[in-house]
């Protein structure tokens, strides 16, 4: 059984012509969002929670290349914004493991980095 979607009479799209159909299907999408006038969506400020147990953002200390932060607000499909202070050099930082609910941990490429490093988490909507 296949699954049809028509858009605009440019259908239809028959689930089992597989990734071409979804790939048009899409581009038609993204062609009508661009037309607006008006913005889907504007930022001008962005606030984060920077206290308690479950901060979305804050500033955490490396010892010998790494740190543990903990907050509540991590979920599996977290994205984790790093920014090092100071020496940029000292080595590359990443997101070694997350903890849904609990922590997660920032390591570097250097294990003597003593660096801070701001951090932002931004959770998908669910």
């Amino acid at each position: 059984m296949s699954s049809i979607l028509e858009m605009d009479g440019e259908g239809p799209f028959d689930s089992l012509e597989g990734n071409a159909a979804f790939t048009r299907l899409v581009q038609k999408a993204l062609a009508a969002a661009a037309s607006l006038s008006t913005p889907l969506a504007q930022v001008n400020e962005l606030q984060l929670d920077t206290a308690g147990a479950g901060p979305t953002a804050g500033v955490a200390t490396l010892v010998s290349g790494t740190v543990t932060v903990a907050t509540t607000r991590v979920v599996a499909g977290s994205v984790i914004l790093l920014s090092p202070r100071g020496n940029t050099a000292a080595g590359d930082l990443d997101i070694q493991t997350i903890t849904p609910g609990v922590s997660f941990v920032i390591r570097s490429s250097s294990g003597t980095d003593a660096r801070d490093v701001a951090w932002a988490i931004i959770n998908p909507i669910v």
